[in-house]
Parts: C-alpha cells; sequence; structure tokens
C-alpha cells in the first residue's frame, strides 16, 4: 500500500522538471504536445519510506500537486524553508525556478537505521 499524489503542469517548462526518487529511476514530466490540449497529469505512488524530489533543472514553470490519500498519513512538500501537508483532495500551486527543487516524503517516514520515530517532525 501506498499514499498517491497527482502532478499536473501549469505553464511554462514543464517537460524540464525531473523526478528523483530513492526507490524508483529518475523520469521527467511530460508537458502538453500541442497548444490547445490541456497539460498532462501523472499519479504517483508514494511509499512509507521514500523520498521524492521534484527538481526543475531550467526555465520557470509552475506545479499544482493533489494529495490523493493513503494509508501512511498526508503528504509532506518541502520548498526551501516552508512545509505544507496535502491531506486527500487538498490542491496546492507551486512556482519552480532553475535549481529549485520539491522534496515529497510521507507523514510517517522513518529512518532506515533508527526505528524510533518518524524522520519529520510535523
Amino acid at each position: 500500500m501506498s499514499n498517491g499524489v497527482r502532478i499536473r503542469g501549469l505553464s511554462g517548462d514543464v517537460s524540464n522538471v525531473s523526478v528523483q526518487s530513492s526507490v524508483t529511476s529518475t523520469w521527467a514530466l511530460l508537458g502538453k504536445k500541442w497548444a490547445g490540449l490541456r497539460w498532462r497529469t501523472h499519479d504517483v505512488s508514494l511509499e512509507r519510506d521514500e523520498v521524492m524530489v521534484l527538481k526543475c533543472q531550467g526555465g520557470n514553470c509552475r506545479l499544482e500537486l493533489e494529495g490523493l490519500g493513503g494509508p501512511h498519513g498526508s503528504i509532506v512538500v518541502q520548498e526551501d524553508v516552508s512545509r505544507v501537508r496535502l491531506r486527500h483532495g487538498q490542491r496546492r500551486e507551486f512556482g519552480l525556478h532553475q535549481g529549485v527543487s520539491l522534496v515529497l516524503t510521507t507523514e510517517k517516514i522513518v529512518h532506515p537505521l533508527q526505528k524510533h520515530g518518524p524522520i519529520i517532525e510535523t
């Protein structure tokens, strides 16, 4: 069982955003193919102890993240210094510039070497 996040590009260079994970291989978001089409959505699963990074490799873009819920609590999104929780059905927009990244984890992530409790106190 895993938590889910829906990622949708809103504007800009969405195809320059890479998705890096501690569990799966790196892949890139896809933008819209033609001018009249809507932006593509990507449904991504997030395991309990997984860390996922969305990083803008070039240009500027806006992303919308929506929490799809799951057994491991809400999704914690960290952008620079601020942290935001994405609960089930909640949407939030983020602006990414070159070199800026978003870090996604679950609420109940546990460090692999120290099984005492969660890494992130939210």
